[in-house]
């Protein structure tokens, strides 16, 4: 997800504190639409019928493995429908309309949007990150309304028949083993995927650990005739892979307690400025130079607050799934994150008022993708295995571009001179803080400064207890255990 994506790990003081009242607040905000959907052709008559079959897209690419850039996805629009098929009655009925009187897609056409966009999303990412084959994750996308839940998805899932009224789709043309559509959900699906407000990595659905995805017809985010969803969909399945697939942790995630200082958040925009000149350079000799500020600038950021490690982690994690979206995408550029803008929410500043936000959580998945890049363009052509190996992204670069502790001084030296000559990034950082103590957690609503990280999810008692058994000594739990204890992220 973008910086507005959900947390992998919450306060564990706060979440016992409240777990017990309210609905779940792990939503993002929904983003602007970007476009419409990339399309296959496809169709949602049940297996047997005399549908013409789907056109299959490109083959998937391999670009990451042999470091040669994406392919552009097919284009074309997702086409619209004003009546939605209504269960088995086979009655139709006209589409929502949102506050402004414009139309929202209804149920068939969400249906046709998701298989199009996941048959082609799926073949895109196939092989773009070793091990990472969304096609073997079973996975579950549940159509919510105004009136709810009503009715879902199911793709690649064994357990199909347990979840509802199931009818079985073509996959002919797709990459899928199997596709059903459920109608009349029963009571415990429509329970369990009631409770997901937009995502779960880990839902017993079915007898089956289910990969869980919604698509709202109400949000722009959410909505999956737009790219975005598509994109946001590899991403947090990416996320799911990342479980067994990485060796790495997420460390300690304490957002509020990360380094906002002066010295460090002037070198964290120095570094970003650096890594922007890395991923336009056209020339060789430039990007190795910009690489190499880069580099230094975070072993100077590391020697000297130890909780840059949030950075490392947070790259590790989140800039690679950002990295997936945009090579997913290719050259398309109505994916919000693409081949061609890896540069892409790098910052420039601090900007007041939101210094949490951005450096002590949004600022991670930009910054990651665009370390996993340079190491890209710097040859490095087993970026994505020693990821899986538990390396971080900005170690790779470091180790590429060749930068040892005795180069840092001066190698920052000409950062501030390149990117800062006029000193004016303190100045700006100096304000920021001033207003900092002001300012929400990112994980909290409420706006009043107080981080709140938990107080929404109501919880069993059982689950309490796994969690109360397993919190550090600092009051934390890990994404891990999160999902161990809880299932959901």
């Amino acid at each position: 997800m973008r910086s507005t994506r959900i947390a992998t790990t919450l306060v564990i003081a706060a979440l016992l504190a409240s777990a017990c009242g309210g609905t779940s607040t792990t939503s993002a905000e929904p983003g602007e639409a970007p476009g419409t959907l990339p399309s296959i052709s496809t169709t949602n008559e049940p297996v047997g019928s005399d549908a013409a079959p789907a056109t299959a897209p490109d083959e998937p690419d391999d670009s990451f493995v042999d470091g040669d850039e994406p392919i552009e996805p097919a284009t074309g629009d997702a086409e619209a429908s004003d009546t939605e098929y209504d269960g088995e009655s086979g009655d139709d009925t006209v589409a929502d309309e949102d506050d402004d009187g414009i139309s929202l897609p209804d149920v068939d056409t969400m249906r046709a949007a998701v298989v199009d966009g996941l048959a082609s999303g799926y073949e895109r990412a196939a092989g773009l990150w070793p091990g990472y084959v969304p096609n073997e994750h079973p996975a579950v996308v549940p159509f919510r309304t105004d009136d709810g839940i009503v009715g879902a998805l199911a793709i690649n899932h064994t357990g199909a028949d347990a979840l509802g009224t199931a009818t079985e789709l073509p996959t002919a043309g797709t990459p899928f083993t199997s596709l059903h559509r459920i109608d009349d959900l029963n009571d415990a699906t429509s329970d369990r995927l009631t409770e997901i407000p937009n995502f779960d990595f880990h839902a017993q659905l079915g007898g089956v650990d289910s990969f869980v995805m919604v698509a709202d017809n109400r949000e722009a985010f959410l909505n999956p005739t737009n790219v975005d969803w598509v994109a946001t969909f590899i991403h947090e399945l990416f996320h799911r892979f990342q479980d067994e697939g990485f060796s790495g942790s997420l460390g300690n995630q304490d957002v509020d307690g990360y380094a906002y200082t002066e010295e460090n958040l002037r070198l964290a925009v120095l570094e970003d400025r650096a890594l922007r000149d890395t991923l336009i350079a056209t020339d060789d000799d430039d990007r190795l130079a910009a690489a190499r500020r880069f580099a230094a600038l975070r072993l100077a950021r590391r020697d000297a607050d130890a909780r840059v490690a949030l950075d490392d982690s947070q790259e590790m994690f989140e800039g690679s799934a950002r990295a997936i979206e945009h090579m997913q995408a290719g050259d398309n550029t109505e994916f919000p994150y693409n081949g061609t803008n890896w540069e892409a929410e790098l910052r420039e500043n601090v900007t007041p008022g939101s210094v949490k936000d951005e450096y002590g959580f949004g600022r991670f998945y930009a910054s990651g993708a665009a370390i996993i890049r340079t190491a890209q363009l710097l040859g490095v052509d087993d970026v994505a295995e020693r990821i899986n190996g538990g390396e971080y992204p900005a170690d790779v670069v470091i180790d590429a571009a060749g930068v040892t502790a005795s180069d840092v001084s001066g190698l920052v030296a000409q950062a501030e001179a390149e990117y800062d000559p006029s000193a004016e990034i303190a100045t700006t950082v100096n304000s920021a803080l001033e207003t900092i103590d002001e300012e929400s957690s990112p994980f909290d609503d409420t706006g009043d400064g107080d981080s709140d990280a938990g107080e929404s999810f109501d919880l069993t008692e059982e689950q309490l207890e796994c969690l109360d058994d397993n919190v550090s000594d600092d009051g934390l739990v890990s994404a891990e255990i999160w999902r161990e204890c809880v299932g959901s992220d």
